[in-house]
């Protein structure tokens, strides 16, 4: 497998949530990230059901996204962002990918 690094953070956003407002900080961190020293991708995703985001991106490797995370969280055009987030719900964590079956 390859080395790079799965970042994945469950979330709800603040009560009431302003989902419209949060979708643009969306966009502004997705301006943001590809200027970022090894960002590779993200996934945004939403459970209604849930109330629940998860995000995924991908890292060139781990001290990588430790510094990503650093940077990103000084950045004042992200922090609309952070701002609407529940932090008592938020769950972020590392991962190395083990297994992978792609059938298309």
């Amino acid at each position: 497998m390859n080395k790079t690094c799965t970042e994945i953070t469950h979330y709800k956003l603040q009560s009431p949530a302003d989902t419209e407002l949060y979708l643009k900080t969306v966009d502004v961190l997705n301006r943001v990230l590809p200027q970022i020293k090894g960002f590779i991708s993200r996934d945004v995703y939403y459970s209604s059901e849930a109330e629940t985001w998860v995000e995924v991106i991908q890292w060139e490797d781990l001290p990588t996204a430790k510094d990503a995370e650093k940077t990103l969280m000084s950045m004042p055009e992200c922090k609309e962002g952070f701002r609407l987030l529940n932090m008592e719900t938020v769950s972020l964590h590392y991962y190395d990918k083990v297994s992978e079956l792609k059938v298309r």
